[in-house]
């Protein structure tokens, strides 16, 4: 209690008298120490200049304080910095880059995220990095946005997007259900037992029965950069449909083409260890916004633990998985989760962050399965118009398996990210997309 009571004064003196905004905590300042970033991208209509998307941004970007803000260290804590007037102005040009190649291919556009998405940005400069390639198959522009994912999740990054928007309707949002009054009193009165849950989790992930991790050969051989794989394009509406003949969500249908298209891969390269895994589902918390002056950017969600199952039967697989996600979207204690982290965050100097930091990415953080439903309706970006969007997460120096899906304006696609593994995401990509499309034929 005195160690918070006098980290909080600090604090106070601190913001009061440096001009810094917030101090940060919890989940935000263990994704900044792990250099840890989401990098999303649009294929949009044509953007004349990057000078079109620096207008929009002054114009509509006020009350995103996160685009503006650099990092500052004093006293073992790290401060936020909004950045104003000229310094601010000069600091957004120099974020904002023209690529001034052409890409005539979704692979080359693959290869250009994996070099962006694992330099690390200066804690000193804005912490974000917007790329605004033109040329993109002689008729289209991309847009790729990198942030610090102490700054926004996913889905804080899409709500960026809409918060740039001149006008504001709800159609521009990505789904995010509409909470009733007894579900946020409920998720609220559950956070005293956040330490039961924490105990849950660590139970879940370390007990001999359920450390069930997948061993992957020759790690140490393998490459240090990120390779990235990006799906084709599939209409949302086909996938519908094949939910609702198998009687499950999207969701659960994209998990169960995940598992056994890994089972395939495993067995194709010889790597039969394991009838099941660990896969962190990530949850997002936010309650859907009325208005901008709600839109939450910041890290808000919550790692839910599957243990999927790697079976090369996708009815067993699914049905598994089905019955696994309905208790996590009938659970109330994800909020709670989410809190822990910020208490246990408090207590930790840098040096136990540090040993955390490490402990979490390795063997918490492993294998990750990310779906976000976008915005129904095209967003304004510059002059251009948006088209289909995708995202995924970068966890530099860390052994990790990320999928991230996005559907975007009826256009469903997904990635495949991995670091430091031996597996290859183009051809666990083309495996997903066979097994897919088979299903998508019947």
């Amino acid at each position: 209690m005195i160690h918070l009571l006098i980290n909080y004064l600090i604090n106070c003196i601190v913001c009061n008298i440096k001009g810094y905004k917030k101090v940060l905590l919890g989940i935000d300042l263990l994704l900044m120490r792990a250099d840890c970033y989401v990098v999303t991208w649009a294929i949009t209509s044509k953007i004349s200049s990057k000078k079109t998307i620096i207008d929009q941004i002054i114009k509509n970007g006020g009350s995103i304080k996160e685009l503006k803000c650099i990092y500052q260290e004093f006293m073992g804590n790290v401060f936020l910095k909004e950045l104003r007037g000229s310094m601010l102005s000069q600091a957004l040009d120099n974020c904002i880059i023209k690529v001034q190649d052409q890409f005539n291919s979704e692979d080359e556009l693959s290869d250009f995220i994996s070099k962006i998405g694992q330099q690390p940005l200066p804690l000193d400069s804005l912490q974000f990095r917007m790329y605004l390639i033109q040329n993109f198959k002689n008729e289209d522009s991309v847009v790729v946005f990198k942030v610090n994912h102490s700054m926004a999740d996913g889905v804080g990054i899409l709500l960026m997007a809409a918060a740039l928007q001149d006008d504001f309707n709800q159609n521009q949002l990505p789904f995010m259900r509409y909470q009733s009054r007894k579900e946020i009193i409920l998720k609220h009165l559950w956070l005293v037992l956040m330490p039961i849950y924490a105990i849950k989790d660590a139970v879940t992930s370390f007990i001999p029965w359920n450390n069930v991790n997948l061993q992957f050969n020759n790690i140490d051989e393998t490459p240090q950069d990120i390779q990235i794989a990006i799906s084709e394009d599939i209409l949302v509406s086909d996938l519908k449909q094949v939910s609702k003949r198998l009687g499950c969500t999207i969701n659960d249908l994209m998990l169960g083409v995940y598992s056994v298209s890994l089972k395939q891969y495993l067995n194709e390269m010889g790597q039969m260890n394991g009838d099941r895994t660990v896969v962190n589902i990530v949850v997002n918390q936010k309650q859907k916004p009325l208005s901008k002056q709600e839109f939450l950017y910041g890290n808000y969600l919550h790692q839910e633990k599957l243990i999927m199952p790697l079976s090369l039967d996708f009815d067993v697989n699914l049905a598994n998985i089905r019955r696994q996600m309905d208790k996590c979207k009938n659970s109330y204690y994800h909020l709670a989760g989410y809190y822990f982290a910020k208490v246990l965050m408090l207590f930790l100097p840098k040096d136990g962050l540090e040993v955390t930091k490490k402990s979490v990415i390795s063997k918490q953080l492993r294998l990750n399965f990310s779906n976000i439903p976008g915005s129904q309706v095209s967003l304004q970006i510059g002059d251009g118009k948006t088209k289909s969007m995708l995202f995924t997460s970068f966890i530099i120096n860390s052994s990790s398996m990320v999928v991230s899906i996005l559907s975007h304006c009826n256009v469903f696609k997904f990635s495949i990210a991995v670091s430091q593994m031996d597996v290859i995401p183009k051809d666990l990509m083309q495996i997903m997309m066979e097994n897919l499309t088979s299903m998508l034929l019947k």
